[in-house]
């Protein structure tokens, strides 16, 4: 099985305000997160993560030995901190900041950054982190009109790693909540209020 995640922020604990994340603490956070993860991936399963795994987490080590799966990391803008700090090698099967790929029946492009143009897009989907549940940014509409765009981050994906298909629902569901939330023509104070 193949499954994606991005942006735990796995000892980040400003994430749980910026991000409005449902936890009263950064060890509720990342242990729900493990947890979740463990009871979904085999240790054969291919696990995909979109970048920003860590960011100010003390031991990155003592959570990386936790998960299961053969793991491909995308970097992303936090992971800078913590990547030169550990034996890489000892616990994923690749390191890269884009990435070409199929999950068996779909062609994928990897990024931590969503990409607005990228390779056969007509007919392959282009995964992405970075945005967390934000949809305040001036290109979501964007976004928002090319279905092969699907956001990885925990905050739309129920804080686990999730299957493609899963993906495709939960961007969907994302998607017509947020338009219905937040119409374009909302102020940015009403914007902030109700999106998710």
């Amino acid at each position: 099985m193949v499954y994606f995640i991005s942006d735990t922020h796995f000892g980040h604990k400003n994430v749980l305000k910026l991000c409005n994340r449902p936890f009263e603490t950064i060890e509720e956070m990342d242990e729900t997160i493990i947890k979740n993860w463990n009871d979904r991936v085999r240790g054969s399963d291919t696990v995909y993560i979109i970048g920003d795994m860590f960011f100010r987490c003390d031991d990155p080590e003592s959570i990386l030995k936790r998960l299961h799966g053969r793991k491909h990391l995308l970097v992303g803008n936090h992971d800078g901190s913590w990547i030169h700090k550990v034996n890489t090698a000892q616990y994923f099967q690749s390191i890269s900041h884009m990435r070409e790929t199929s999950d068996g029946k779909h062609a994928l492009t990897l990024c931590h950054y969503p990409l607005l143009s990228w390779n056969h897009q007509k007919k392959s989907y282009m995964i992405y982190g970075h945005l967390h549940a934000n949809t305040d940014v001036d290109y979501m509409p964007l976004i928002f009109s090319r279905p092969h765009m699907l956001n990885a981050g925990v905050d739309i994906n129920g804080f686990r790693p999730v299957t493609f298909n899963e993906l495709v629902e939960n961007n969907r569901a994302f998607v017509e909540k947020s338009i219905k939330c937040c119409p374009s023509e909302s102020n940015s104070e009403n914007r902030a209020q109700c999106c998710p």
